[in-house]
């Protein structure tokens, strides 16, 4: 079958109904190189076609593909227990005077700070929304919203977190700040196997006890 591509070009289809339906027969549990070999295609193909079938591997052949990896480089692993052999020793025990002398170039100095390494008061914001702050002479991170309440409340009560009165975790402003236990967090959540109604009617009451607490403190 002829057949224009995107740019208007002419193009010969390589997707006979015959190789689709192999294609779709031995997606799920055969590799795609020798799916490739018996539709004299390339591996490419073979994928791009399937991605746009929305064919998937089954399970199995994915659980097997686990213990394979699994398993060929069990050999080359080190056994549970294993001893380093250079354990306890000293540099020059383990290594010639010139490997040493080659090891000072790419040695951190003392007091050296790692490129990648934040400023003080530098933010970031990682994977889940929160933002971390770089406090001056520490060397961890802390969380921004927790720094803010603590600035003005005092340290945190262990068993208590600092949560968002908006769920806008990068708005760190104090009054869209509250503190609550984890025990009531977990109530909290625990609401979610109610109806909508019920569940919008406690959130509500949940708002309006933390606006109290928040004018409380």
């Amino acid at each position: 079958m002829i057949k224009k591509d995107s740019k208007g070009r002419f193009a010969v289809s390589t997707w006979s109904e015959e190789k689709i339906r192999t294609l779709t027969e031995m997606y799920p549990d055969q590799f795609n190189k020798d799916i490739a070999a018996v539709l004299n295609l390339s591996v490419d193909a073979v994928q791009l076609k399937a991605g746009k079938l929305g064919l998937k591997k089954s399970r199995e052949f994915k659980r097997k593909q686990g213990d394979i990896l699994i398993t060929s480089g069990a050999e080359h692993r080190y056994p549970k227990g294993h001893i380093p052999a250079n354990k306890g020793k000293k540099q020059t025990e383990y290594m010639t005077a010139e490997a040493i002398e080659r090891t000072k170039e790419t040695r951190f100095k003392k007091g050296q700070v790692s490129c990648n390494a934040l400023a003080d008061w530098e933010e970031v914001v990682d994977r889940d929304g929160y933002i971390y702050v770089k406090i001056p002479e520490l060397r961890k991170k802390t969380l921004k919203h927790r720094l803010v309440w603590e600035q003005t409340h005092g340290k945190i009560a262990k068993g208590y977190n600092v949560q968002f009165l908006d769920g806008n975790r990068q708005n760190c402003a104090l009054e869209n700040l509250y503190i609550i236990s984890r025990k009531e967090q977990i109530n909290q959540n625990s609401i979610q196997r109610y109806p909508n109604e019920i569940k919008t009617a406690m959130h509500r009451i949940g708002k309006i006890n933390k606006l109290i607490q928040g004018k409380n403190d």
